[in-house]
């Protein structure tokens, strides 16, 4: 599948739960338009991002903790602000 807003091709995260293959929403690597709405940031801060301000919510769903990132870029030099000011906070 490709993009609707940039052409490129997107991809999903899967699961096989033994009986069966769970899917998750189509989304963009380069925009970050995603299929399901909730996690669509393609035109900014998605609305899941702004439900839960501690986490990075991807175009795929996922959630990850925004202080663990900001803790390995801390490791690399790349200064808190720097980080809270791409996540908003």
């Amino acid at each position: 599948m490709n993009c609707p807003k940039c052409d490129c091709e997107c991809c999903r995260d899967s699961v096989d739960v033994e009986v069966g293959i769970i899917y998750g929403p189509y989304g963009c690597p380069d925009c970050g338009w995603s299929e399901d709405p909730r996690y669509d940031h393609s035109e900014g801060l998605s609305p899941a991002q702004k439900q839960y301000p501690k986490y990075y919510v991807d175009q795929f769903g996922g959630m990850t903790p925004i202080q663990p990132i900001i803790d390995k870029c801390a490791h690399f030099g790349i200064p808190p602000e720097t980080i809270k000011e791409a996540f908003d906070l």
